[in-house]
């Protein structure tokens, strides 16, 4: 799909339709389409990183870790507020 833009654009409508679109209808916050998306980044980004790349050690480590080092990530994008900091 990396390399294959029709695959990409399958992919995409997928995503967007079926995931991305129900998941922003249930989130009761605010910017449900901006959190959607970033959920899915964070969950896409490791299953690639973790099953195509096979990187360690997030390859090998057990589906309970690998939610304990995401989850926190995607609650604070589902739930928390989404205000940029300062530097």
């Amino acid at each position: 799909m990396v390399g294959n833009s029709e695959a990409a654009d399958l992919l995409r409508g997928f995503l967007t339709r079926e995931v991305l679109g129900r998941l922003a209808t249930a989130l009761p916050v605010e910017k449900p389409e901006a959190r959607a998306s970033l959920a899915a980044s964070q969950l896409v980004g490791v299953a690639f990183v973790r099953h195509i790349l096979r990187v360690e050690p997030l390859a090998s480590a057990s589906v309970a870790e690998v939610a304990g080092w995401t989850g926190p990530t995607l609650q604070r994008y589902l739930t928390e507020s989404l205000a940029v900091q300062p530097a």
